[in-house]
């Protein structure tokens, strides 16, 4: 795995965020970071009531496991 430098932004020291990119394909999301939390949540194509329409497909990844 490769180390990734990244510029976060921030929005009135209220929201960090940043585009960030997922698996094989490179899909590009705007994210919004949680600074509380260890844990990155991504909308799927599997989810049916997620309102961002953009979503990642695991299915198009040959790195996802």
């Amino acid at each position: 795995m490769e180390y990734v430098d990244k510029v976060l932004h921030d929005f009135n020291d209220i929201q960090i965020f940043a585009k960030i990119q997922f698996g094989s394909q490179r899909d590009t999301f705007d994210m919004i970071f949680d600074s509380g939390s260890s844990w990155v949540w991504l909308a799927t194509d599997k989810c049916a009531s997620c309102v961002n329409p953009h979503k990642y497909s695991a299915r198009n990844s040959t790195s996802f496991a």
